[in-house]
């Protein structure tokens, strides 16, 4: 039976972490103690959170004399040997023990490891016994619930009548459909794995099940990252869940993003909101211009209280066969936008295939419908321009992992970062200046990226932050979750570590890759959840951070930040 005694851990070092000799609870001689690592979802260059996550482990690890390092699967977001590689020059773990790799979902055992540098090293297909350590101890590299289900066929075949089993695996055992041929009356199996991305103990059979929630700051679901440490004497297993210090998480230029709001309401009750909250940004979705009419006076106000503050109005969706021109149809309103001094116009693309745009080499096509859009947006691009104002598009989302005629424009990173780079080079042409151009950018609304079946797949959030870290200019902020069979979002930030997106995580993401004068609109529906969130968002802040303060500089216009590419 598992029994959960304390198992000594030594403070981590504070801010560099200081390597520390484990002496005070060093593992008997016929004690084998591991470290059970998961879910990272490493992609191309290593964001300097995850960096700093994975010296933390390192530092974890030597200090506890861990002998052996398992990883547990999703180390990579895809099964690329680089990305792999990648993680593993970072690991440090110590000779002599083996680190032994566990292929999960994303990586599939195709995952080529066998030949690279270390030779503290196995990476494992189908099952494998670890003959070294004391009792009787299995690794399950499975990549489907087909091949766990294969693994536990192999695995029934040496189970003992009785005693005590350990077994090591990405998948919980109920993925597996014949996990009940383990079931022996005087039979303990204790089942350490992790693919839920939430920390969990739970009882299946005859099986103690240990979830490890791993190492994705944005993904861990209640919890910041976490790993495991385990003591195994062959009979007994002893755990212990330490979880990554927020110093570690937060980095240097973390605290100082503006929080702003835009949820669904009248233009005068966002204003008088964000006045009331002393918000610093904020986004308007007017019906009309009846809807700015009454606002001159709470707009005169707001640039009274913040100069360099965000105002943002979110422009009509415009429709899939573009009819109606943006810079014709709109006019009254950007007119009014700018009277009013607006400097931010946000819009998204039509919700069309992106095939309709691209051709299967990314570039753009030469149709008519492509030409027209391009010259819409343009136009648009031109008249924020006339009025100090950036243009960002915003990306929009997949309901369903496929569709017939392909994903939808915008779901995809490069699909903006094409237009946006296109859009950018004919305004040049037509003699705007360089900084004019670049007025043209991005709003990334992370709910979206992260519901949509199709592209969380191919990009996690902080690869979307990667790729278009040059063009971002804010973002939306909400929470995700399952509702009624689908992924619902708009919905409040009512903790900060989930259900879905763990804000502690990304918040910090988005201030190193960004910089921190990216303004996050809070995209709450309603404003008691929008208040909510801005609620939590700013007292996890005190609470960490020292309460700063999150004052913009100036965003808008030509005086808009200037990443390079």
């Amino acid at each position: 039976m598992t029994q959960q005694r304390p198992l000594y851990i030594p403070p981590a070092g504070h801010p560099h972490f200081t390597r520390q000799d484990h002496t005070a609870d060093t593992p008997a001689p016929d004690t084998r103690r591991l470290a059970f690592i998961c879910d990272t979802h490493v992609f191309g260059p290593i964001p300097p959170v995850q960096q700093r996550i994975i010296e933390w482990v390192n530092q974890r690890m030597l200090s506890l004399g861990v002998h052996n390092c398992i990883l547990g699967g999703d180390i990579t977001h895809h099964a690329d040997r680089e990305q792999a590689l990648r993680f593993l020059k970072l690991l440090q773990h110590p000779p002599p023990g083996v680190i032994t790799y566990l292929p999960g979902n994303n990586e599939t055992l195709e995952l080529e490891l066998e030949n690279q540098p270390r030779r503290d090293f196995q990476f494992v297909r189908g099952l494998t016994r670890l003959a070294d350590w004391p009792g009787q101890v299995f690794a399950l590299g499975a990549a489907t619930a087909a091949q766990a289900t294969a693994a536990v066929t192999a695995l029934a075949a040496h189970r003992p009548a009785t005693g005590h089993m350990l077994i090591l695996s990405h998948f919980p055992p109920e993925h597996a459909d014949n996990i009940t041929m383990l079931d022996r009356p005087d039979l303990e199996i204790d089942w350490i794995c992790g693919h839920k991305h939430q920390p969990g103990e739970h009882r299946c059979g005859n099986i103690n099940v240990h979830v490890c929630a791993g190492l994705d700051p944005i993904k861990t679901r209640g919890t910041p990252p976490e790993l495991l440490i385990g003591d195994w004497d062959g009979r007994t297993l002893r755990l212990h869940r330490l979880t990554a210090p927020s110093a570690i998480i937060k980095g240097p230029a973390h605290g100082r993003s503006p929080l702003g709001l835009a949820f669904k309401a009248d233009a005068a009750t966002v204003l008088r909101t964000a006045l009331e909250h002393d918000c610093a940004a904020l986004q308007l979705k007017p019906h009309g211009t009846d809807d700015l009419a009454a606002i001159d006076s709470l707009t005169t106000e707001f640039h009274r209280r913040h100069p360099g503050g965000l105002l943002s109005l979110h422009l009509p969706s415009p429709h899939p066969e573009l009819s109606g021109s943006p810079a014709t149809d709109w006019r009254p309103l950007l007119e009014k936008a700018q009277t009013l001094g607006f400097n931010d116009l946000t819009v998204h693309l039509p919700r069309v295939p992106a095939m309709l745009l691209y051709d299967e080499q990314r570039r753009l096509r030469d149709t008519t419908w492509a030409e027209k859009c391009l010259t819409e947006y343009l136009a648009l691009a031109e008249q924020a321009i006339r009025s100090s104002a950036t243009l960002s598009l915003e990306n929009l989302y997949n309901k369903r992992s496929a569709a017939a005629d392909g994903e939808l424009l915008s779901s995809l990173p490069w699909h903006l970062a094409v237009l946006v780079d296109n859009l950018r080079t004919r305004l040049r042409h037509k003699g705007y200046s360089h900084a004019q151009a670049r007025m043209v950018g991005i709003l990334l609304d992370v709910g979206h990226a992260f519901r949509d079946p199709l592209g969380s797949k191919l990009h996690g959030l902080a690869d979307w932050l990667t790729q278009l870290a040059p063009y971002i200019r804010l973002c939306h902020i909400h929470q995700v979750r399952p509702e009624n069979g689908a992924m619902a979002n708009h919905l409040p930030i009512e903790n900060i570590y989930g259900p879905r997106i763990n804000f502690s995580g990304l918040l910090p993401t988005i201030a190193e890759a960004l910089g921190p004068d990216i303004p996050l609109l809070i995209e709450v529906r309603r404003l008691s959840g929008a208040l909510t969130s801005l609620q939590v968002i700013r007292a996890w802040l005190a609470a960490s951070f020292k309460n700063e303060r999150n004052r913009l500089p100036k965003i808008g216009g030509a005086e808009a930040s200037d990443r390079t590419r």
